[in-house]
Formats: C-alpha cells, sequence, structure tokens
C-alpha cells in the first residue's frame, strides 16, 4: 500500500491545498492597497496605536539577543517594517501580528529569518483559515515544535492544517484548543502530522466535535501503542498490532483497518477505552471516503 494515501495530504490534497492558500497568498495583494492605515511609518497611526505598536515590538526584542543598542534599533526597525509590510498585504490587525511575532519567537524561532518565515506562513494560515494571526501562529509552532520540524517546513505543516480543516467538520480556532494535547502521543508512536490530521478530519467529519475527537485520538493512540497486558494478549491471539513502514513510522491505515467490520463489543477486547473504540471504529468506517 502506497504509504501517502490518508486524508489527500500527501497527493492530490497537497497539490490542491498549496494552490488554494497561494491564491489566497496572491489575493492578499489587492486587500493590502485599500490597509491604509499600516501602510505608511508609525506616523500615519493613531498615537495609542502607535504605542501599542511599540509596546509589542519591545516585548518581542526582550526574548532575542543583541550585541548593542545599535543592533537592538536595527532590529525594531526591520522588524516594524516587517509587521506593517505582512499587515499591508494580509488585511490582519497589526495587534494580532504582533502576538503572532510574540508567540514565534517565544517558540523557540528567534532569529531573524525563521521568525519572518513562520509569521508569513501564519499569516496565509490565519486568512485561509479565517482565524486571527496569533492563533493561527500558535496553531502551527505547536505543531512544527512537536515533530521536531524547523521554520522551512512551516508551509508543509500549513497545508495539512488547512487540508485537516477544509475536509473534516472543524475550525483553526477549534484546532488551536485542542491539536496540541494529541501530538505528544502521536509523535511518540511515530504517527506523522498527516495521520494526526487525517484522524481528526475523519472524526469531525462523521460528527464527533473537536475537543471530544482530539480525546478520543489520545486514547486510542495509548491503547495501540501501550496496551494493558490483557489487552495485549488479545491483540495478539487475534493477529492484531500496529504496523509500521520500513522506515518505523506508523502505517495508519492499516492499523485502523485491522477493525474494520467489528462492532463495539468486539473492539472492546483489544481496546478497552470507549472514547478510543469510537475513535477508531469512527477511522476504520470512514477512511475510505478520504483516500
Amino acid at each position: 500500500m502506497a504509504k501517502n494515501v490518508i486524508l489527500k495530504i500527501s497527493q492530490k490534497g497537497a497539490k490542491k491545498t498549496t494552490k488554494a492558500l497561494s491564491k489566497v497568498s496572491s489575493g492578499l495583494v489587492g486587500i493590502g492597497k485599500s490597509a491604509a492605515l499600516v501602510t505608511g511609518g508609525l506616523g500615519v497611526l493613531s498615537v495609542k496605536l502607535a504605542g501599542d505598536f511599540q509596546k509589542s515590538l519591545l516585548e518581542v526584542s526582550t526574548l532575542m539577543k543583541f550585541e548593542n543598542k545599535n543592533s537592538l534599533n536595527s532590529a525594531l526597525r526591520d522588524m516594524s517594517k516587517e509587521l506593517r509590510s505582512v499587515a499591508a498585504e494580509s488585511g490582519l490587525a497589526l495587534g494580532s501580528l504582533s502576538k503572532a511575532k510574540y508567540d514565534i519567537v517565544s517558540a523557540g524561532f528567534s532569529s531573524a529569518a525563521e521568525s519572518a518565515q513562520v509569521l508569513e506562513t501564519s499569516a496565509k494560515l490565519a486568512v485561509g483559515g479565517v482565524t486571527s494571526a496569533a492563533e493561527a501562529a500558535d496553531l502551527l509552532t505547536t505543531s512544527l515544535n512537536a515533530f521536531g520540524l524547523q521554520a522551512k517546513d512551516s508551509q508543509a505543516v500549513a497545508d495539512t492544517l488547512f487540508t485537516t480543516v477544509r475536509l473534516g467538520k472543524t475550525t483553526m480556532g477549534e484546532l488551536a484548543g485542542s491539536f496540541g494535547r494529541v501530538l505528544p502521543f502521536a509523535k511518540s508512536m511515530n504517527l506523522s502530522l498527516n495521520d494526526v490530521g487525517a484522524a481528526m478530519a475523519t472524526m469531525t467529519a462523521a460528527g464527533i466535535n473537536t475537543a471530544e475527537s482530539t480525546t478520543a485520538l489520545v486514547g486510542a493512540v495509548n491503547a495501540l501503542s501501550a496496551p494493558g497486558d490483557s489487552a495485549a494478549k488479545a491483540m495478539s491471539d487475534a493477529g492484531i498490532g500496529v504496523k509500521r513502514f520500513d522506515d518505523g513510522t506508523v502505517d495508519l491505515i492499516s492499523t485502523i483497518s485491522q477493525f474494520r467490520g467489528l462492532n463495539p463489543d468486539e473492539i472492546k477486547a483489544f481496546i478497552p477505552n470507549i472514547r478510543a473504540i469510537a475513535s477508531i471504529q469512527t477511522m476504520a468506517n470512514n477512511f475510505e471516503g478520504l483516500k
């Protein structure tokens, strides 16, 4: 079985999503032309807004290291120009972008190049996902850090997140509020971010809300990767186990397909957690529609 078949993220879906985000990005130019508030220097801003913006820049600078005052002043000027440029191109609020910048730097993407790349991707994700820049940045950096990825991977991660929302019944805001709870467990099991997106899209599309889907998926991951003694024996006797690709990553479709056609009582012999059962049964019955 081909490895990249789940959720249309790694094959056709990735291309469609990339195109969709590219269209969003190119469309931002028109929006930016009318965003007169932030197209000029700080002098065109209201006194309060200018003061708030300066305060935000200084807050971000506290997370960064500078050799001297001149390098600090230079960084502040560059950061001001960067944020106002992104605001002009995206139409997003300057305050939200400043908060996003702070969160990005505090998440470890502290170099000018890294933080700029993640901020730009966050802005695209915010516009495409109809959320704030700060919320998009939080979700994006959480995902990057959970899987040990770098700033250069931010676009691929954004594609996955965008596709999860598009194919599921969830929002960027709802994902931002719960996604981080499942990612560490998924990483420890060697699930990919695409797998997590596939699972979340499948469950939310089937009517399970985002928070419940997250809890159910955590239960499923734990039950499959670290079953209790009786569950492990039952799975072993039935020839059921976690299926992996040659590189050690989990083959989620093959793993979940083993439970297809089983009712909850039958699955309970292998997976005692009722929420995990709901997760596995929902995925088993619906993955085919997402290939």
